[in-house]
């Protein structure tokens, strides 16, 4: 199994696990060779308000947050994540290749990046709690990876898709 290809597909999975708990409706979920993409109901950009700032900053670290699940696989979004206390920045070292990202396509990590600057330390950190509580949560009925294994399998799924799995009986 191709390692880029289960890290993508769990880290979209973090991304649609914390949409489900905001609300947020998600049409698509996809990987392809390149990395995978959510596609929300909801059009990014267009509400400005502080909430809706701190709720794209949450999903963009699901993404990411939910890569410490892969199975065998230490990834590096992952290890920028570690919960080991304190203040640690997950962006240590990190901001050079964030920066030369496509502006056409930015990563999660130009997303949360630019979001932290905007809202600032103490919302970044909340955001932050609220992910990592989200999708580990996820992991732990199983969804996380329930959603990850379907969408290697299947390359993508619609929202119908989603929920269907997501609001499976759990074993």
């Amino acid at each position: 199994m191709n390692s880029s290809r289960v890290r993508a597909a769990w880290h979209e999975s973090g991304h649609a696990a914390v949409c489900r708990f905001l609300g947020i409706p998600i049409e698509l979920l996809a990987i392809g060779p390149d990395g995978g993409v959510t596609k929300t109901a909801e059009p990014s950009g267009g509400d400005r308000s502080e909430e809706a700032v701190e709720k794209a900053l949450v999903v963009a670290l699901g993404g990411v947050l939910a890569e410490a699940y892969v199975p065998a696989v230490r990834t590096l979004g992952a290890a920028r994540f570690e919960r080991n206390g304190g203040d640690h920045d997950p962006y240590a070292g990190f901001l050079e290749t964030a920066l030369a990202a496509s502006a056409e396509h930015p990563t999660d990590e130009d997303i949360v990046q630019t979001l932290r600057e905007r809202l600032g330390e103490e919302a970044y950190r909340r955001c932050h709690d609220l992910a990592a509580e989200i999708v580990d949560r996820a992991e732990a009925v199983g969804r996380l990876g329930a959603l990850a294994d379907e969408l290697i399998w299947r390359g993508e799924l619609s929202g119908g898709d989603l929920e269907a799995i997501l609001d499976a009986p759990t074993t």
